[in-house]
């Protein structure tokens, strides 16, 4: 990721870069001075930061608090971002009416001609900022927003270890805001090639959406409901993309994923109702 952000063409000089760690041993410091001086670093000032909180919006939280931008852009540890990413976002906001930019996010696969049946699951599922953008919200694995936005609307909720970027983006533009999409602007992210990252991701998943809905004071069966809602949504979102992609696996093969990931996720449910701690990997 280090090397993707040293190759941008936006001027390094008009860039610094905060890398957020949040792990329980603050190592992080060290090990980055340590490779960008075997690499003879010449991209922007790094920052490297330790956030104590457990969960990534936590540690985003600590770089907004810290950063001195006026736009501040975010990606994740698993992203590279393409080498003109930030010369293409930050263009964006010329318009002074643009405050919130969501670039697109390309799926990565280990072997493109030969897809593993996860991957392609993983691909036809998440990270589609397009439709997000649509639906009021963004990923921050390629976001970017005008800092008067977090002092208006606040910070990313950090009680939750995920979906807080689709509550914040969701909060801003019932606010009033828009989030302009610009798919220049792009970050490609690996695929998930494992059925045991999908089953962490669904158990992280149920986790944010649990602690959302307890702390709206929502009941066990309404959270449950809420469940089959998005269940049902989630396989129509499955059908769609599979018929407009046409990939190499049957569709029964990729519902019968679909199927064991919600069965999971309705296992957490009810586990995290009888006190169970949320997934945070």
């Amino acid at each position: 990721m280090l090397a993707s952000i040293e190759s941008q063409t936006f001027p390094a000089a008009l860039t610094e870069v905060l890398l957020v760690d949040n792990h329980e041993a603050p190592e992080v410091e060290q090990v980055i001075d340590r490779l960008l001086l075997e690499k003879d670093w010449r991209g922007p000032q790094v920052h490297v930061l330790h956030a104590p909180k457990p969960g990534s919006y936590a540690a985003r939280n600590i770089g907004i608090r810290n950063a001195r931008g006026k736009i501040l852009a975010f990606t994740d540890v698993d992203c590279r971002p393409d080498h003109r990413w930030l010369e293409h976002g930050l263009h964006q906001f010329r318009n002074p009416d643009v405050s919130i930019v969501a670039g697109a996010i390309v799926h990565k696969f280990n072997n493109p001609q030969q897809p593993g049946l996860f991957e392609v699951y993983d691909s036809l599922m998440h990270l589609h900022q397009e439709w997000y953008v649509a639906h009021g919200f963004a990923a921050t694995a390629n976001l970017m927003v005008r800092r008067p936005v977090f002092e208006a609307f606040g910070e990313f909720d950090e009680h939750s270890f995920s979906g807080s970027d689709a509550e914040w983006g969701k909060r801003v533009t019932a606010g009033g805001e828009v989030i302009l999409y610009c798919g220049r602007a792009a970050v490609s992210h690996e695929t998930r090639h494992r059925l045991a990252t999908l089953v962490t991701r669904s158990r992280r998943g149920v986790g944010g959406a649990y602690i959302s809905g307890r702390r709206a004071e929502k009941d066990f069966r309404h959270i449950l409901r809420a469940e089959v809602d998005f269940a049902r949504l989630r396989f129509n979102l499955l059908r769609q993309r599979y018929q407009a992609t046409l990939p190499r696996y049957p569709f029964p093969t990729l519902a019968a994923v679909w199927a064991l990931l919600h069965l999971v996720r309705v296992s957490e449910i009810a586990a995290l109702s009888l006190g169970a701690q949320p997934e945070r990997r």
